[in-house]
């Protein structure tokens, strides 16, 4: 793609975002155009280091009004153009997840948080960048549907019990369920479209299902990490481990390794088992009511992995 065609695409998904500012959105077309030419790269190589062009970026990315030029009304025309791309498709799988930006090395830099410890123990300092994608089940993808990046707060020798006793909404997994409530007000623009939040062992969390347990038109489909008790069994895990085999399907592995990185079979044969089971409130958040949550459980397992390598096991819930 040359530069005139960047031009276009950066002007239909940045152009006319709501900065407050005609000249800060041509700005924004300006920039995006200059680092798609080179994605990789900083800014100042992607412009070689030009003075003018310099100025006019730091002039953006430190705009005083924060209010007027910040990631949400950056990515607002993204984000509808996004929406109009899912017009086209019955089924639209949404991955969110978080990823750590590490910005250790500015040690000047005010409003980082902490972002965990590296292999050599050094404590790092950076943003936590939770994003919201939009995939067809194809693997296309189609655009970016809900963006926040945050500084991690700092709990001390008893974040585990602060963080128990706080508010769901003042919680690190709110995050979750924020990104759930943006894909509800996409759905309300996709009366063809079901929406399926995928979603990580992180956010194996029970306010999330309590609160989609209506929603017709948001699915989730969540790695379990919790083994929590059922309506019929104690361990969750069990009863979908003595469910009745459903099928049996290949999943495609090119450049599989095992453990001594040895390539071995490019693919794996997947048991599927799934079964509907009612999950309890947990004891701990009473506060939500009695009533159970309907949903799916879908257990795949490779019951003949090759010597050496683990187990390809996934327990996602569905709901």
């Amino acid at each position: 793609m040359d530069r005139m065609e960047l031009g276009h695409t950066t002007e239909s998904e940045f152009g006319g975002a709501p900065l407050g500012d005609r000249r800060l959105s041509r700005r924004l077309v300006s920039i995006a155009a200059t680092k798609a030419l080179d994605p990789t790269e900083t800014f100042t190589e992607c412009v070689n280091g030009e003075i003018s062009q310099m100025q006019g970026y730091h002039r953006f990315i430190e705009h005083p009004d924060r209010d007027a030029v910040s990631m949400e009304t950056i990515l607002e025309p993204h984000r509808q153009r996004t929406i109009k791309r899912m017009r086209n498709e019955t089924r639209i799988l949404c991955p969110q997840d978080t990823t750590v930006l590490d910005y250790s090395s500015l040690r000047g830099c005010s409003g980082l948080g902490p972002t965990g410890a590296n292999q050599s123990g050094t404590k790092g300092r950076g943003l936590r960048l939770h994003s919201t994608l939009a995939v067809t089940p194809a693997g296309l993808p189609l655009g970016i549907l809900n963006c926040e990046c945050v500084a991690r707060r700092f709990y001390g020798k008893q974040a585990k019990e602060k963080r128990r006793k706080l508010p769901f909404e003042q919680k690190e997994g709110y995050r979750w369920l924020e990104s759930i409530m943006a894909c509800e007000r996409a759905a309300e623009q996709l009366p063809d479209t079901r929406l399926v939040c995928v979603m990580d062992r992180e956010a194996d969390i029970f306010e999330l299902f309590d609160h989609g347990r209506d929603n017709r038109k948001v699915h989730l489909l969540v790695r379990v990490a919790r083994n929590r008790n059922s309506d019929v069994a104690d361990s969750l895990f069990e009863e979908i481990r003595q469910s009745p085999l459903r099928e049996t399907v290949r999943l495609d592995l090119p450049g599989r390794r095992n453990r001594k990185r040895r390539l071995v079979t490019p693919y794996a044969d997947l048991e599927i088992r799934y079964t509907p089971v009612n999950q309890q409130v947990p004891g701990h958040k009473a506060h939500l009511g009695t009533s159970p949550v309907p949903m799916w459980v879908v257990y795949a397992y490779e019951p003949n992995q090759p010597p050496n390598t683990a187990p390809h096991q996934v327990v996602p819930v569905q709901h």
